[in-house]
């Protein structure tokens, strides 16, 4: 690496990374280096993706690829680069562009209800490692250790690496950064969305995270043979009705062959005629397969993943009359991203 800073700067941090939803934020940071060594400021670009395991390690391998090839910018390089001098850069308002990037609504926002960890590196030992952020009460807090903090949540295994020649084994370290940051947050808070253990019927055991938002309530397996969770969202606290549902349960309605055809035909026996259906191969946590469909009265997303023959662990939302509720309906459809998403088996 082609370093300009002095050589008593050991370290840098060349990507931060924020997730909120279903969408993963990716900030470079590549030091600008005065003539006599010292940091003049740091350059920024920000890129999103979604949090597939895939998109965000090609995404983090292409960065971290321009940040070792770039290294630090002298004044002259930075100038050539931007297409502008350092003190016409500096004087553009960046505030309102940077928080419209994230889709954040301030600072303060930011702050609270993204995900947050970065990756920093070691020159001397040449190794990446990651640092892990949380939020409480108006306050950052952070780690240097990316196995957690002695006395509110510790990790068995550190994540670090010195090569990231596998794309997915560096998508894989980012999401579970970003998830033990997020435990993190949810345990200087007061964690009110815990985690629950399931036992499947083949005896594995599945993990899941209540949905993070407080007009969700438990109903446990809802007392129905093929559900094993169900979370209900209720609007008002005086709601007699649920506007929608998050559960895992068997896709016991789907007889055969597991495709689109039959797919469609056993939820349009359930729900009446589709306006808009679509099935998809996805990698979404442990999941393989995403379906989806839409009408007046009803808007459901299933993951599914076939765990014996013929035999579909399906996790699905079904938001009802999705037409009179477009904002709830877009809402939702980012919780549960992140819902299925945080499902996974116990080894």
């Amino acid at each position: 690496m082609k370093f300009k800073l002095r050589s008593d700067f050991t370290a840098r941090i060349p990507l931060v990374i924020r997730r909120r939803n279903n969408v993963v934020y990716f900030q470079t940071q590549i030091d600008v280096a005065r003539a006599n060594g010292y940091v003049h400021m740091v350059y920024s670009e920000e890129y999103k993706t979604d949090d597939s395991i895939k998109e965000v390690g090609m995404l983090a391998d292409k960065l971290l690829k321009r940040f070792e090839d770039i290294g630090d910018l002298s004044i002259a390089e930075f100038e050539d680069l931007v297409g502008m001098d350092i003190e016409q850069y500096e004087s553009i308002p960046k505030r309102e562009a940077y928080l419209k990037f994230f889709g954040a609504k301030d600072y303060k926002d930011l702050d609270r209800n993204y995900d947050d960890c970065s990756i920093g590196y070691n020159i001397a030992e040449k190794k990446y490692s990651f640092t892990l952020w949380w939020y409480k009460k108006g306050s950052i807090g952070n780690c240097s250790y990316s196995t957690g903090e002695p006395g509110i949540l510790t990790f068995d295994t550190p994540l670090e690496f010195t090569d990231y020649s596998d794309p997915e084994m560096l998508g894989e370290m980012i999401i579970e950064a970003l998830d033990r940051s997020r435990k993190i947050t949810d345990k200087v808070a007061g964690n009110p969305y815990p985690e629950k253990d399931i036992e499947l019927l083949n005896e594995s055991k599945l993990i899941i995270s209540a949905p993070r938002d407080k007009h969700f309530v438990d109903y446990d397996d809802y007392g129905v043979g093929e559900l094993y969770q169900a979370y209900m969202y209720f609007p008002r606290e005086d709601s007699e009705e649920a506007s929608a549902a998050f559960y895992i349960g068997m896709a016991a309605e789907i007889d055969g062959e597991i495709n689109e055809e039959n797919i469609r035909r056993a939820w349009e026996k359930q729900n009446g005629k589709v306006e808009f259906f679509e099935v998809k191969p996805i990698e979404h946590g442990i999941f393989k397969l995403r379906a989806e469909m839409r009408n007046k009265s009803i808007h459901r997303i299933s993951y599914l993943l076939e765990i014996a023959d013929c035999e579909l662990l399906d996790c699905t939302m079904e938001l009802r009359k999705p037409n009179s509720r477009k904002k709830l309906d877009e809402k939702l459809t980012g919780l549960f991203e992140e819902f299925a998403r945080q499902c996974k088996f116990r080894n």
